[in-house]
Order: structure tokens, then C-alpha cells, then sequence
């Protein structure tokens, strides 16, 4: 080279020779710096463009090691969440074979991950009757479709290795993990058994006697209400029963309402098995008792007071409580739809007035509602027998 040229290419003191490393992004991460060739001489353009190539491929080899990185963090903060989740967390592939299956999900499920892997999910714990439309979604997410329960809440069924069924909440979400828009589809699943049997406890307690565990008055009246739907569209006919134990007071005050309580608790369970299954049984309140009779055929008064006997010679025989021999008679009033009401609070109030006639009669016996008073059932003893319930209460 000739010395003028040499000199054009010898180091100036302002030369600062450089390759950026950039990442695709535009991100970067340092430069690349020549400043000491042993030559003396400034590299050529040559040079200059294989440094700058070396840059450029040290900048997305720097990314690379960046994004490796972040993607070990994540997949290790998921590995961490889903060991350490409370609720199921269940990875599978479009094909709905599994790819994940946390330790909340062997427990829930009674399924080791090991068993699980590779198996499609529909045949370890989707019900038999739901399996086709579970796969028939996961066709339709692979594709591209509407899968109607993805990313909702929804509650379900799901199946435990030992066949038994719990209710559970799910919600399914879609991730696609590669430009092809390969998926992975993540159930979360929770077991909510428990909560179930907290809603059924407290929906018992709503419309059930604690003490007996028969229907209370809130049920009853709907029963009855249903009982009257069925009566007016298909023309038949119901029955209200008021039942009334005769001074059971007197059993409290001898014997304690310990006593008393278990006395009320074996009446219920007697009354209920005199009774039909359709039939509905329930405490009103107290020693009161409501029976209601749906659908009857033939002649519903007869068929009424036929019930109203069978009640009141079952409660005859004696109930022995705690060693005590305890003998119990009951007033029964009878109310019939058509006959003596249209609706609910009609018949309550003409079965609660043919009880104390009932009562006013001496007790131990029926009346219908429909049915004229006999001796000893009239207005008189009718006033007298309330004001001695009222005392009573």
C-alpha cells in the first residue's frame, strides 16, 4: 500500500471504530469497540462489515439468552403456581390429551400425574353422557369455533378415579404457544362439595322443622299451592288436614319440654309413616301438625276423614319416651279445595276452625269443614276451647 494510502488508513486520535448490538426489537445491549489493531491501520470496509454482522449477531444471540431467561423464570413461576395452587390446574393439548396435572388434582381427582399424562382427560374425569360434547368442543376451539363454556365460570359434574360424581366449578382458558396457533387449553377446576352442602343445610333449615325435621309451614303452603295447580288444571281435587295433639301442654309441665320435644319428634315420625309418600307432613308449629292430600280420587272428604282416622289411631297407641309411657289423643280439621276454599289461605283458615270444633267437642276426633257442626261443636264451646288455647300458649 502506498504511504499516502497507508496514512488514510492509520488511526486517527478522534477514530472510534464500533458494531452496535442491537435485538430484533431495536433493544441495546452494548457495542462492539475497535480502537488497538496491531496493524496500525483502521480496518477496510470488508472488515468493517463483518464487524458489523458480528454485532449484529451478538445483539440477538445477547436477546436470545435474555428471552431463554425470562422464559425459565416464567415457566418456573408456573411450575411454583401450580404446585402450589389450592384449585385443580389441568393442561391439556387440542386433542384434550393431558399435559398437566397439579397435586391439588390428585387429590380431588385420586389420580397420580403419572397415570394421567398423555391420556385423554374425557375418559379419567368427564361423565360418561358429557364426553362426546366435551370433545366436540375441544374440535371446535382446535378450529378456530366457538366453545361455549370458554373463558366462563361454569358449574358442572366431574368423575373421581373411584366412580363416585362431585359438583365442581371450572373455567377453561385457551393459550397459544406457537405462530401456527398451536393451543394449549388450561382447566381450573375447584371441588365445590362443600359449598353445595352448605347451600342444601341452609336451604333445609329455610322450609324444615329443626326439632322434627318435617316441612315447616313455608313449605307446606307451597306444596299445597302446587297441590291446588294440579287440582285446577286437571279438575281433581286436594285436603287440608290441621292436626292438634290434646294437652300436650300437660306433658311439659309434668315432665319437662325435654321430654315433650322427644315426644313431638316421635309423633312426626309416626304421623309420617301412616302417611303416603306423595303425601306431605309438616309441623305448623308447637303440637300443631299440617297434612296435605294432593290428587284425591272418588269423593275427597271421605277420602280425607278416611286419612284423618288412620292418623288418629296410630297416635292412640302409646309412645314410651325416655321410660316414660306416654298416652296422646289429637283433634284433626279438615278443609277440601273446591269445596272450602279457592286458594291456600282460605283453606288454612277452614281446616284451623273445623280443628277447634274439633276441639270444643272434647278432642281426640274430626271435623270436616264441609260438614255441619254436631253437639257440642258450636260457637259457645268453639269461644271457650280458644280462650283456653290461648292460656295455654
Amino acid at each position: 500500500m502506498p504511504p499516502a494510502a497507508a496514512a488514510a488508513y492509520a488511526w486517527q486520535a478522534h477514530d472510534a471504530l464500533f458494531a452496535p448490538l442491537d435485538g430484533s426489537g431495536g433493544m441495546r445491549y452494548g457495542i462492539i469497540s475497535v480502537d488497538e489493531p496491531r496493524s496500525g491501520l483502521r480496518p477496510d470496509d470488508e472488515q468493517l462489515a463483518v464487524l458489523a454482522a458480528v454485532g449484529d449477531h451478538a445483539g440477538l444471540a445477547i436477546e436470545g439468552a435474555h428471552r431463554v431467561a425470562a422464559l425459565q423464570g416464567a415457566l418456573a413461576r408456573q411450575r411454583a403456581l401450580m404446585v402450589s395452587s389450592l384449585d385443580c390446574v389441568i393442561a391439556m393439548d387440542e386433542r384434550g390429551r393431558v399435559l398437566e396435572f397439579n397435586p391439588a388434582a390428585e387429590q380431588t381427582f385420586g389420580f397420580a400425574s403419572e397415570e394421567v399424562v398423555g391420556r385423554e382427560l374425557a375418559d379419567l374425569i368427564v361423565p360418561a353422557e358429557q364426553r362426546e360434547g366435551h370433545r366436540q368442543g375441544l374440535s371446535n376451539a382446535a378450529h378456530g369455533n366457538e366453545w361455549s363454556i370458554l373463558g366462563k365460570r361454569v358449574e358442572t359434574t366431574a368423575v373421581h378415579a373411584d366412580g363416585t360424581r362431585l359438583p365442581v366449578e371450572l373455567a377453561l382458558t385457551r393459550v397459544h404457544v406457537s405462530d401456527d396457533m398451536t393451543s394449549v387449553i388450561y382447566a381450573f377446576v375447584r371441588d365445590i362439595s362443600e359449598r353445595r352442602r352448605g347451600e342444601e343445610q341452609l336451604t333445609f333449615m329455610a322450609y324444615h322443622d329443626p326439632l322434627t325435621g318435617l316441612a315447616n309451614r313455608t313449605l307446606a303452603k307451597q306444596q299445597l299451592d302446587h297441590a291446588l295447580s294440579r287440582a285446577r288444571r286437571y279438575g281433581g281435587a286436594a285436603a287440608l288436614m290441621f292436626l292438634d295433639l290434646d294437652d300436650f301442654k300437660l306433658v311439659n309441665d309434668r315432665l319437662g319440654h325435654a321430654i315433650g320435644d322427644r315426644l313431638l319428634a316421635s309423633v312426626g315420625e309416626r304421623l309420617r309413616e301412616a302417611l303416603r309418600e306423595s303425601d306431605v307432613l309438616a309441623r305448623q308449629g308447637g303440637d300443631e301438625f299440617l297434612v296435605v292430600l294432593a290428587d284425591l280420587k272418588g269423593d275427597p272428604v271421605r277420602a280425607a276423614e278416611n286419612v284423618s282416622t288412620k292418623l288418629i289411631e296410630t297416635l292412640s297407641i302409646p309412645f314410651v319416651v325416655s321410660g316414660h309411657e306416654l298416652r296422646i289423643s289429637a283433634s284433626v280439621g279438615i278443609a277440601v279445595f273446591p269445596e272450602d276454599g279457592a286458594d291456600t289461605e282460605a283453606l288454612l283458615r277452614h281446616a284451623d276452625l273445623a280443628m277447634y270444633r274439633a276441639k270444643a267437642a272434647g278432642g281426640g276426633g274430626q271435623r270436616a269443614s264441609t260438614r255441619p257442626s254436631q253437639a257440642g261443636g258450636g260457637s259457645a264451646g268453639i269461644s271457650g276451647w280458644l280462650r283456653r288455647r290461648a292460656v295455654r300458649r
